[in-house]
């Protein structure tokens, strides 16, 4: 079996080339990946971003989704949850 090296350095484990496409792809995904580096995640998400992350977040609550008192907000990549959150106390505020 040949072994694709993974091109990043985020602990991803290498992957067989079966496991692209055969039973084993579910490990495959994202989530996988997240896992392993979320405990850096937040930390260097807003080193990179100079803390603009968060303005980005907030401007995106309050400006953009529009949010009304009853609305139900569902968060399908939710990560970290930072914006989950940011939409529950901004929810709690209309």
């Amino acid at each position: 079996q040949q072994t694709a090296q993974s091109a990043g350095s985020f602990g991803v484990s290498d992957a067989t080339e079966e496991s692209k496409e055969g039973p084993a792809a579910p490990r495959m995904g994202s989530g996988n990946m997240f896992d392993r580096i979320a405990f850096a995640y937040d930390s260097t998400n807003k080193w990179m971003s100079f803390g603009l992350d968060q303005h980005w977040r907030n401007t995106m609550v309050k400006d953009c989704l529009q949010l009304r008192p009853d609305d139900k907000v569902l968060d399908l990549a939710t990560g970290t949850a930072d914006v989950s959150i940011l939409v529950g106390q901004h929810l709690r505020q209309l």
